[in-house]
């Protein structure tokens, strides 16, 4: 298989984000699952709070994730879109997007378009942590739907 000259540009890094985090022993678990869980200890608000609550169950497997991805989805971009989602909010639910993607990798390809209208609308020039963890997970999103999106390649450039 062919390995990109660069690697992984995350890798060896510690960020704020678990994007890197791996599932916990089981073979079933999933990336999202860990990273809700690192995010509970992070983050405090009301908003994630509620995500925790309501993803918390839906994720504990990879079977459950692609079981629950519609619920899932919905769930993340509903938050992201709330008019009480904080920095904070915003930070975890990058992450759990770029989590989500590990998990479902050309699975998430169904929900591309509302997942990219989700992220883009948090995009805010004026603070780089929030957009370098939006750029984050936009990257993911891109890396895991690769063949999908050169494959609709004019769905993708009417975003742009």
């Amino acid at each position: 298989r062919h390995q990109h000259q660069f690697g992984d540009p995350t890798e060896g890094q510690h960020s704020s984000t678990s994007s890197l985090a791996t599932p916990s022993a089981s073979i079933n678990s999933s990336y999202i699952y860990s990273d809700l869980l690192y995010w509970s200890d992070k983050d405090a608000s009301p908003v994630f709070i509620r995500i925790l609550r309501e993803l918390k169950p839906l994720t504990q497997t990879i079977h459950l994730v692609l079981y629950h991805r519609v619920k899932i989805v919905n769930t993340l971009i509903e938050a992201l879109k709330g008019p009480d989602c904080d920095v904070p909010a915003f930070k975890a639910i990058h992450s759990l997007f770029t989590t989500l993607c590990k998990d479902l990798r050309q699975e998430i390809y169904e929900f591309f378009p509302q997942i990219l209208d989700g992220l883009i609308s948090t995009i805010n020039p004026k603070n780089d942590v929030l957009l370098e963890s939006l750029f984050t997970s936009l990257c993911f999103l891109f890396k895991y739907l690769l063949r999908q999106l050169v494959n609709d390649f004019k769905m993708v450039f009417s975003y742009f």
